[in-house]
């Protein structure tokens, strides 16, 4: 548990410096630590509790033994507390809270659609990734992420072949209302190459603004069905004319500094 303590608090650009160890991923360590810790409070209630027996073992001693039990007791909740105070014990299990659009229309899509979701699904709390896997995979789905070989060969990183779309769509995902012109041009160059394709956009997982920036950069008006909003481009579509300016530059920093 030392060990692993030590390794877990090394300083990254050290342990880049080492041979082996620069290819570790130093949170990984808080798992044995964890586990150590665990056991040596296992032992530690054990032992106090098998000693209290040694040291009143007649019935005349009844009394302290249950002060004392009571005594071990309370050490052990106050022990365990902070990890009662975090997680609910025992562990709840939920059902996913898919959307109803991917329950009711994702399985009627015509065959060859691909869907773009909003929230973008990329990072690792993508959750248009659940919503695909909730409806056993019945469409393709734009983006995702997956932990891929690093170039180096050694460490891992989150990469997409998309590429230059996957930065646009994923900065319009977390600031709509910032959408330069160069993003929008990105975005909808991958829209006519992606044909036959659904827009989909959850407002409750969705930032505001979401909506008018991709009716803005597609320049089509999406319908309301079963709680989303949606845009279908076909191979015959025609994508309109750009509606939105390019934002001052400041924009993302100033919707930052709000957020925070």
């Amino acid at each position: 548990g030392v060990l692993t303590w030590l390794c877990e608090s090394f300083p990254k650009h050290l342990l880049a410096k080492l041979p082996f160890l620069s290819s570790m991923e130093v949170t990984r360590f808080a798992l044995p630590v964890s586990l150590c810790v665990g056991l040596l409070l296992a032992g530690s209630i054990d032992s106090w509790w098998s000693a209290v027996t040694r040291w009143w073992p007649s019935k005349e001693n009844h009394a302290r033994r249950t002060m004392a039990r009571v005594v071990i007791a309370v050490l052990v909740v106050a022990a365990f507390f902070p990890l009662l105070n975090t997680y609910s014990v025992p562990f709840r299990v939920t059902t996913a809270n898919e959307p109803s659009w991917y329950k009711r229309n994702a399985t009627h899509l015509a065959p060859g659609t691909a869907v773009l979701t909003l929230p973008f699904a990329y990072g690792v709390k993508s959750q248009p990734m659940a919503w695909q896997a909730e409806s056993d995979d019945a469409f393709d789905l734009i983006g995702g992420w997956a932990f891929v070989p690093g170039g180096n060969g050694v460490k891992d990183e989150i990469m997409s072949p998309l590429k230059g779309p996957v930065e646009a769509l994923h900065e319009l995902s977390r600031w709509p209302s910032c959408t330069t012109v160069s993003e929008e041009n990105t975005i909808r160059s991958a829209l006519m190459k992606w044909r036959p394709l659904v827009i989909v956009e959850v407002p409750h997982f969705a930032k505001p603004g979401t909506r008018a920036a991709m009716t803005a950069t597609s320049g089509l008006a999406p319908r309301h069905t079963n709680g989303a909003w949606v845009w279908t481009i076909t191979r015959a579509t025609h994508l309109g004319a750009m509606l939105k300016m390019r934002r001052a530059p400041s924009c993302r920093t100033s919707d930052l500094s709000k957020s925070r």
